[in-house]
């Protein structure tokens, strides 16, 4: 197949090239519109990976992945556990009734903890 060893070299330097060409190509940042032509622009994400903001009170996510279109999404999360909803206690006071003060426990709760529906709730 090969005359010599320069010949063998030669080859597989001309497919290196043209591997190194193949991934320059595959890393231009181009997408196809609806009616097909092409976009040039960047990718803001591949993967929800790319979009990790390091923040565990968000929902991270990526939109439209590797296309020209995406984008990253951080939805926040309310709260986890019910103390994230805020102090456990009495208030201020709420009435007075013949000489008696009277004032209201708090305690709250979390509803749908850790998720994006996340909120807080007084317990009555």
């Amino acid at each position: 197949m090969f005359k010599n060893r320069g010949e063998k070299r030669g080859s597989i330097l001309f497919l290196f090239s043209i591997l190194i060409v193949f991934i320059y190509l595959s890393s231009l940042s181009a997408s196809v519109d609806d009616n097909g032509n092409v976009i040039n622009g960047t990718f803001d994400c591949y993967n929800t990976q790319n979009c990790d903001d390091q923040n565990d009170s968000t929902r991270d996510e990526c939109i439209n992945p590797g296309t020209v279109s995406s984008k990253c999404n951080h939805e926040e999360i309310k709260c986890f556990v019910d103390a994230d909803c805020g102090k456990v206690g009495y208030g201020d006071i709420n009435s007075c009734f013949l000489d008696n003060l009277f004032r209201e426990y708090k305690m709250f709760s979390c509803v749908y903890p850790g998720t994006t529906d996340s909120f807080c709730k007084k317990k009555d």
